[in-house]
């Protein structure tokens, strides 16, 4: 993780032969790291987008437009 002198945080790409779920899991408190984080800790974080977490939130932005809305939902 790399943090520049504003507070942005840039993941790292996790080591050759590791997935970003796998390496992410060894060096951070995946269970027992933050359940929230606020939205202007969250502009600061940049996500490597072929791994990991980035890879995950890339990939459901491709993906929304196929995903059917849940039929018990309602909007309120």
């Amino acid at each position: 993780m790399n943090k520049d002198e504003d507070g942005n945080i840039t993941f790292l790409d996790p080591p050759e032969g590791k997935t970003g779920d796998q390496w992410y899991w060894e060096i951070t408190p995946r269970d027992y790291g933050p359940k929230y984080v606020t939205p202007e800790f969250e502009a600061k974080i940049t996500l490597p987008e072929d791994s990991g977490d980035g890879a995950k939130l890339k990939e459901d932005e491709i993906m929304k437009e196929f995903v059917a809305r849940n039929w018990w939902r309602r909007e309120c």
